[in-house]
Order: C-alpha cells, then structure tokens, then sequence
C-alpha cells in the first residue's frame, strides 16, 4: 500500500529546533494562526519550491493499521480540485500501540463531546441510547437546566461548586440514563414546549422519579390544559397553569429564580393532586406557595438508591 522512501530521496529535510528559536521565526502572512484571514492553501499549492511540502502529510501506524494525522485542509482541496491533486502522497509515519491509539481516541471523544452545547450533548446521548423523541422540547435536548434543577435543586450556573454534592458536573449521560423512561412518558404526551417550562420539566422529572401513582395523570391533564375551577376555586392543574401563564406573559422563566420557582410549584401541585379532592389544599383560590426541593430530591435519590452517585 505504501512505499518507504530513503531519507536522501524525500526531497525534504528532518531538522530538530528548540521551542525559543521555532517560536522566535518570521510568520509570513499565510502562517496558520496569524490574522490573515486569506485562504493561502492553493498559493501554497501551487508555488514550485514547495511541491513537495503539498504532498505530505502525517499518518499514524498502529500496528500495521494507517489513520491520518493532519492533512485535512488538503485533503479537501484535493477532492475540490481533483486535477491539483498529487499523484503520490508522501507521509510521516508515526508508530503507535493499539492500547495508546485506543487511549487517544477515547479522550479525543470527550474533548469532542464536551465541547458541545448542553442541548447537542443530550442529543449526542439520545442517539447512543437509541432514543427517539418527537416533542419539540426533549428532542432538541433542551433539558440540561431541567435536570440540575430536579437533581440538585437549582441550575449549574448557580450551585456551590465548593461543595462534595455539586462540586462535580452532573455526568449528562447518567442522568438521561436514569431518567430515561420518564423522558419517554414526556415526550408521548407531546409536552407542549409553552407548559414544560425549564422548572416545570423539572417538577416533573423529580416527580415522576418519585414514582407517586397520580403524577401522570396529572402532567397529562396539565400538558392538555385542562385544569378545573369550582365555585371560583382552582384545582391543582388550574393553579399550575395560571402560574405558567403569568410567568410566558412576563417572559420571566428564563430567570434562574424563576425556574427554581417554577419547580417548587410544579411540585406543590402535584403533591395536592396526589393527596386528591378530600385535601382542604385540593380546591384553593390563592396562589401555590412551592415546596422546598432538597428534602425531596434527597428522599427521591434514596428512592432510587443513587444518592451515593456525585456526579447525578
């Protein structure tokens, strides 16, 4: 497949330089990095005295196996412009294990992944988990925030990262993972993106994985608005989505505060739904006030029995 070239034929020269005297040369303006924002690459291409220099490229050798290393700028010229392209590449080869190829690969990916957003992160999950979502919201991955809030309380911008508990960034993957059946129920309802506000898809997450017998009755009748009002007094879905309203209207939710507010009703209403129309709270004229989170979102891990994991 390849052929091995005796160095006095590569027609170019291997020289060692100390990072002081490489850092300290000129940096013509089609140096790479420079703010020059001139594609030079055909230039370059095309000088003669460096026809050799656009023909080679670096590859890496694991094992009698061949992957590219660099060339990508010139790779794509070449597809573009295929009668540029050279009859022979000439190549660097770079020997390297299977076990420190395999390592490379595996931290190359993560730097990869978590340099994507939240929203394409989850994304990237849906699609290793073989999730398929329709509703707007889950399936553009719009639920980091959502899931900080159910498992911790409050979104990462805003936790104690001084602290053991929310010292380490929630592993996106383990939490899709774990809240995974109830994502599906949310999206087979086709939570509507207008209700299933950050704390409200919050609320309900940390619900559903509370695993209360009404929950789901009550996130479907919300999701299809149809709440109830008795001699002027509101049931639990009603308070909820007069909440949800006021806070569209004012376009407050996306307020770090808001969305915690929001959870902490979302999870009021429920509560009142679970405990039915005999509770003197069921039937209210006034607002709901919200529920602290933290008792419940300890209650629920112990539930689940993952409050050992740091990183949910």
């Amino acid at each position: 497949m390849e052929t091995s070239y005796p160095l006095n034929e590569l027609m170019y020269a291997f020289k060692a330089f100390s990072f002081e005297d490489w850092l300290t040369m000129e940096e013509p303006c089609f140096f790479a990095g420079t703010e020059c924002k001139v594609n030079y690459l055909p230039l370059l291409n095309t000088t003669n005295d460096l026809k050799v220099w656009s023909s080679v490229v670096s590859v890496i050798n694991v094992e009698g196996n061949f992957y590219k290393l660099d060339g990508a700028d010139k790779k794509k010229q070449w597809i573009n412009e295929p009668n540029n392209a050279p009859a022979t590449i000439r190549a660097l080869v770079y020997e390297m294990s299977q076990a420190s190829f395999a390592a490379l690969i595996h931290e190359a990916e993560k730097l990869a992944f978590h340099s994507l957003s939240h929203a394409d992160q989850a994304k990237v999950v849906y699609r290793e988990l073989g999730l398929n979502f329709t509703s707007e919201r889950i399936r553009n991955g719009k639920i980091y925030e959502s899931i900080n809030i159910a498992l911790r309380g409050r979104q990462r911008t805003v936790q104690d990262k001084r602290t053991a508990r929310e010292k380490e960034e929630i592993n996106i993957k383990k939490a899709i993972e774990f809240f995974k059946d109830d994502l599906i129920f949310l999206d087979q309802l086709v939570a509507k993106s207008d209700i299933f506000l950050t704390g409200v898809l919050a609320g309900s997450l940390l619900m559903l994985a509370m695993k209360k017998p009404k929950t789901k009755s009550f996130l479907a009748k919300l999701n299809d608005g149809r709440g109830e009002i008795v001699d002027g007094k509101k049931d639990p879905v009603e308070s909820l989505l007069k909440i949800i309203s006021r806070h569209r209207i004012a376009q407050r939710y996306h307020d770090p505060k808001t969305a915690v507010d929001l959870c902490q009703k979302t999870v009021h209403a429920i509560m009142d739904w679970e405990e039915g129309e005999q509770s003197s709270s069921y039937w209210r004229e006034r607002d709901l006030k919200g529920i602290e989170l933290a008792p419940l979102i300890r209650e629920m891990k112990n539930i689940n029995k993952i409050n050992v994991h740091m990183d949910l």
